[in-house]
């Protein structure tokens, strides 16, 4: 009788490590289905005719679907970084 209350016990140990992790990989993919992928990004730089980068050139982005505009300023090696646009077509217009 001690034995199959040892067995009993023993299956019922597996039953709850299993459980536990099925219930671990819920968890842990719950927060991956709820990722937002609403938005991207434009990383890019600006050169000259001769391949040279344009520091200081003014880049400015308009949304074509929702007509909004951004502008930036192109860093020391003629990049710039535009973060956090909704998807979309983009209208980019640069001035040095």
């Amino acid at each position: 009788m001690k034995k199959s209350t040892l067995r009993a016990s023993a299956g019922w140990q597996a039953l709850a490590l299993l459980g536990a992790g099925a219930a671990a990989s819920f968890i842990v993919a719950a927060p991956a289905a709820a990722q937002d992928y609403t938005s991207g990004a434009i990383i890019t730089r600006v050169t000259n005719s001769s391949g040279a980068p344009v520091a200081g050139a003014a880049v400015t982005l308009r949304s074509l679907d929702q007509n909004q505009v951004r502008t930036f300023t192109t860093d020391a090696n003629g990049n710039f970084t535009a973060s956090g646009l909704a998807p979309g077509e983009y209208a980019i217009n640069v001035v040095s």
